[in-house]
């Protein structure tokens, strides 16, 4: 079953833990990777982090809130871009905690 994993020779299946993941007749479970996160147990699969969030671990159980200055504007951000550090936004810009875009 999708989210869950057996041994070989063992007598059941037991569910991944959360921040893992497994497909159909899996023998071991599968870290979330890095701008991914996995809450639940028993998964079979991973969800990116939102804009203005993100996540540099594998095996995450939740993603965090850009720092203000900072932004993710895509999914599946592992870091977030500090806006003075961007050449396309300079020292003029900045953010609030958890967004997805530098504001002048």
């Amino acid at each position: 079953v999708a989210g869950n994993y057996s041994s070989t020779g063992a007598p059941s299946c037991s569910a991944c833990e959360a921040g893992k993941y497994s497909g159909f007749g899996a023998s071991s479970c599968t870290s979330c990777a890095a701008g991914m996160y996995q809450a639940q147990t028993g998964a079979q699969n991973c969800t990116f982090c939102s804009p203005g969030k993100s996540r540099q671990d594998k095996g995450a159980t939740s993603c965090e809130d850009c720092r203000a200055g900072a932004f993710s504007d895509s999914p599946g951000q592992a870091e977030c871009e500090y806006c003075s550090d961007s050449d396309k936004y300079g020292d003029e810009y900045t953010s609030v905690e958890g967004a997805d875009q530098c504001d002048r």
